[in-house]
């Protein structure tokens, strides 16, 4: 059996800075498509809502409401995993820097001369009021859509006698 030999340090190294990178690229992978997401669902409940829509139209847009706010919760999760790969392999990359040092003596990832966060990030908080201003926008969707349910004459049609069932129901078993 060959004797095995370590890892040198600047494949090591060279191996660290792809997986950071692969990591801060599917961080705004994801921030990108849920953006995305988000405004052409946006766009098309409002395209449903300029026409007189249908009851069938209509509890589709609530249910595509509260799924989407569903999803900008999971987004939010997603993001913070990704921030938090990045993080991880930037601290990697730091302690192997410290370790073995950079030819000429310079410090690439080290905190000193690495741009880390500030106190206050700005990408994650504009990331993080573009997702709170999607989920209003998303029960806004919600809440119309069920106005605009109830509105419709064909709902009352059979809820109102469904109404007169269930009163008749509860004051038999009382």
């Amino acid at each position: 059996m060959p004797e095995a030999k370590p890892i040198g340090s600047g494949q090591a190294f060279i191996g660290l800075c792809t997986l950071r990178n692969g990591a801060v690229q599917m961080l705004w992978w994801r921030a990108s498509f849920g953006i995305l997401l988000n405004f052409t669902g946006l766009a098309a409940a409002a395209y449903q809502f300029v026409g007189n829509p249908g009851v069938l139209v209509l509890v589709l847009l609530a249910i595509g409401a509260s799924l989407a706010i569903h999803f900008n919760d999971k987004w939010r999760e997603l993001i913070a995993s990704g921030k938090r790969a990045e993080e991880h392999w930037t601290e990697e990359l730091v302690q192997l820097e410290d370790a073995n040092g950079i030819d000429g003596g310079c410090r690439i990832f080290h905190h000193g001369s690495f741009p880390a966060p500030g106190p206050k990030p700005r990408v994650p908080k504009v990331l993080r009021g573009v997702r709170h201003m999607c989920m209003v926008l998303w029960g806004v969707v919600f809440a119309i859509s069920l106005t605009m349910f109830f509105m419709k004459e064909e709902v009352w049609s059979w809820i109102g006698p469904l109404w007169q069932s269930l009163s008749f129901l509860l004051s038999r078993c009382g």
